[in-house]
């Protein structure tokens, strides 16, 4: 918590790939929305015990990903897979994050195309 005491401040992005295999013939991209309890601050909430912590998300261009939002990606026919590379982070919005867990749980729903 020492690093999260000023707002703003964040850990460092640890990477989160998403990898489907198998999908099905013919399908040439699939979509992942994400969603998941979020603060009023619209970062994922933390559901661990430190206090003034989000949760924040981003894809590889660094697009930061709220509450329902959706990343769309070819599907490699070749190979038959698609690939989300995620990455997330802890961050304090106004600082003076309290020490304990930080734990999150987001959900992401598939859609083939």
């Amino acid at each position: 918590t020492r690093d999260l005491k000023r707002p703003g401040n964040a850990s460092k992005w640890h990477d989160v790939n998403l990898k489907l295999t198998g999908c099905p013939l013919g399908t040439g991209a699939v979509t992942a929305r994400i969603s998941g309890d979020t603060d009023t601050m619209g970062y994922f909430k933390n559901q661990g015990t430190a206090s003034g912590i989000q949760i924040e998300v981003q894809d590889d261009n660094n697009n930061t990903y709220k509450n329902g939002d959706s990343k769309t990606v070819a599907v490699n026919e070749i190979a038959h897979t698609a690939d989300f590379p995620f990455k997330v982070r802890a961050m304090t919005v106004n600082g003076g994050a309290g020490q304990g867990t930080v734990d999150a749980l987001l959900t992401i729903t598939y859609t083939w195309q």
